[in-house]
C-alpha cells in the first residue's frame, strides 16, 4: 500500500474514534471504518486499536475480516502472548484481544499457536481462575469454532466436568437430528453431514448500506435484468443462512424463500436472522422446488449444484422454476482451484477410513497445522470445525471448469451475463489484459485468466444468467 493510502486511512480511522466512543457514528461510517481497517499494513497505534475492538462487537460490521486484520497486526506489533505466566497477564489485560477472541473464530495460525499455548499452560497450571477474562474468551471462540483448536494428550487427561476450562475445549454441542430420506444415498448423506455441522459457520454480515440489490444487477452491464418492486427470490440450499441475511438487507421488499436439507441448518439460519422479516425458512431438498408451485424473479444458489449426484439435473431444476426475463446466481467450486484441498486430503488419507467427529477433525487440522503448515490452514473455514468439514471432508463433490459451465449455460438456454471477479485490483487487471470483455463475459478468456492464476476461484466460480422471455 502507498505511504498517501496508508496516511489517509489513518487519518479516516482517528477521526471517527471520537464519534465511535461517543456512541454518535453513523451506520455507513462504522463499515466504511471496517472495511479500511483490513487495509492497513503496519501494526495498531492505540487509538487504531480502540477503534478496531469497537468495530468488531459492532451489530453493523462483519467480525471476520475485521479480526484476521486485528490478529495480524497484533502479530506485527509483538504482542502475542507468551505460554506462561506474563503471557496470561498480558492476555487478561488486552482487552482487544479479548473482543477478537470472542466475536468469531481466529483464522490466523500463527495467534492461534500462541493462544493455545497459553491455554494449555493455564490448564495444566490449575490458575484458570486467576485469569477470569482470558478463560471467558477462551470458552467464547471454542463455541465460534466448535472446539477446533487441537490439544495434546496430558491436556486430555487434565479435563473433566469440574475443570473451569473444560468447555474451551470441547464445547457442548446439540444433538443432532436424523437426517431424514431424500430417496438419493448422496442427497440423504449431505443431509446428515449438515445436521452435524451446520454452514456457513458466522455471526454477522457486513451491513451493505446503499448496496441494493437493483445496484448490484445493474452492474453486470448490457442485458442485465432489472427486477419487480417486491421480488420473489428463491435461496437454494441457504444453509447456515448467511446469503440469505446477505440479500435480504440487500432487498428489503423482496419476499424471500429459502429453503435446505438440514433441519440443524435451518434452525440456524433462522436463529442469525431472527431480525428479518422478509424470509421463510423450509426443509426442502432442491430436487423438489416445483412442489412450491411458485416461480421466481431472481434464484440464488451458492456452493450447492457441486455436491448434487447430477449437478446438471439440479441446476436445470432450478432453472425450471425461474420466470422468464429472470437471473439466476451460481456458485460452484472450480476444479482446479480444489487442487490444494485434494493436496491436504492426501496429507491425512491415514485419518479418513474413521468416523468424522471432533477429534478427528483436530488431529487433522494439527496434521496440516505442523511445518510445514499447508496453504489451506489461512482459509477462513479452516478456523473452525464445521468450516473444516465442509472445506475438507465433505461426502460428494463433482467440480467444474469454464468449458463445463458453459456447456451447461448453452445446454438450458439460458443468456450469460457474466462471472464475478474477486478483488477489484484483479477486474481492473482483467480489463486492462482483455479490453474487448469489461463485462467477464469471455469463457475462453476466463480460462486463460484462470489457467494463469489458479488459486483465481479458491472461493468459487460465481456467474450470472439470464433466463430468455
Amino acid at each position: 500500500m502507498r505511504l498517501a493510502d496508508t496516511a489517509m486511512i489513518t487519518a479516516v480511522l482517528d477521526g471517527l474514534r471520537p464519534e465511535l466512543a461517543a456512541g454518535t457514528a453513523d451506520r455507513v461510517s462504522r463499515v466504511r471504518a471496517a472495511r479500511l481497517l483490513t487495509k492497513l499494513e503496519h501494526p495498531l497505534s492505540p487509538a487504531q486499536a480502540d477503534v478496531l475492538r469497537m468495530l468488531v462487537v459492532d451489530p453493523a460490521v462483519d467480525p471476520i475480516p475485521v479480526a484476521r486484520a486485528g490478529w495480524d497486526m497484533i502479530a506485527a506489533a509483538g504482542r502475542l502472548p507468551a505460554a506462561d505466566e506474563a503471557g496470561a497477564a498480558a492476555l487478561e489485560a488486552d482487552d482487544l484481544a479479548l473482543a477478537l477472541l470472542t466475536e468469531t473464530s481466529l483464522a490466523n495460525p500463527p495467534a492461534e499457536k500462541a493462544l493455545r499455548g497459553v491455554r494449555r499452560w493455564l490448564l495444566l497450571s490449575g490458575r484458570a481462575g486467576d485469569f477470569p477474562r482470558t478463560t471467558a474468551a477462551f470458552i467464547a471462540q471454542a463455541r465460534r469454532n466448535g472446539g477446533a483448536w487441537p490439544f495434546d494428550h496430558e491436556e486430555s487427561a487434565r479435563l473433566s466436568p469440574a475443570e473451569p476450562l473444560a468447555d474451551a475445549y470441547r464445547p457442548p454441542r446439540p444433538i443432532p437430528k436424523a437426517a431424514g430420506a431424500f430417496g438419493s444415498p448422496v442427497v440423504e448423506a449431505i443431509a446428515e453431514h449438515y445436521e452435524e455441522w451446520p454452514y456457513p459457520v458466522w455471526e454477522r454480515v457486513m451491513d451493505p448500506g446503499d448496496e441494493d440489490l437493483a445496484s448490484l444487477l445493474a452492474s453486470l452491464g448490457p442485458g442485465a435484468p432489472t427486477l419487480p418492486e417486491s421480488p420473489e427470490i428463491l435461496v437454494a440450499g441457504c444453509g447456515g443462512g448467511r446469503e440469505t441475511m446477505l440479500i435480504a438487507l440487500r432487498a428489503p421488499e423482496a419476499r424471500i424463500t429459502a429453503i435446505d436439507l438440514s433441519s440443524a441448518s435451518l434452525a440456524y439460519a433462522a436463529e442469525r436472522c431472527s431480525r428479518l422479516n422478509n424470509v421463510t425458512f423450509e426443509q426442502r431438498d432442491l430436487h423438489k422446488v416445483g412442489e412450491l408451485g411458485r416461480t421466481f424473479d431472481l434464484i440464488s444458489c451458492s456452493g450447492v449444484i457441486h455436491h448434487l449426484p447430477d449437478p446438471e439435473a439440479g441446476w436445470r431444476t432450478l432453472v425450471e422454476v425461474l420466470k422468464p426475463g429472470g437471473v439466476i446466481s451460481v456458485m460452484v467450486y472450480s476444479k482446479l482451484a480444489r487442487m490444494r484441498v485434494k493436496a491436504a486430503r492426501k496429507r491425512i488419507a491415514d485419518l479418513l477410513d474413521r468416523p468424522i467427529d471432533g477429534d478427528l477433525m483436530r488431529e487433522a487440522r494439527a496434521r496440516l497445522l505442523a511445518d510445514p503448515p499447508h496453504p489451506l490452514v489461512y482459509a477462513d473455514d479452516f478456523a473452525s470445525l464445521g468450516g473444516l468439514r465442509d472445506l475438507l471432508l465433505h461426502h460428494h463433490e463433482d467440480n467444474f471448469d469454464v468449458p463445463r459451465v458453459r456447456r451447461g449455460v448453452e445446454a438450458l438456454g439460458l443468456e450469460f451475463l457474466g462471472f464475478n471477479m474477486p478483488g477489484s485490483e484483479r477486474r481492473a487487471r482483467y480489463r486492462a489484459e482483455h479490453p474487448h470483455d469489461p463485462w467477464f463475459r469471455d469463457y475462453d478468456a476466463w480460462a486463460a485468466a484462470e489457467w494463469r492464476e489458479p488459486d483465481l476461484f479458491a472461493g468459487m466460480y460465481h456467474f450470472w444468467c439470464r433466463k430468455p422471455v
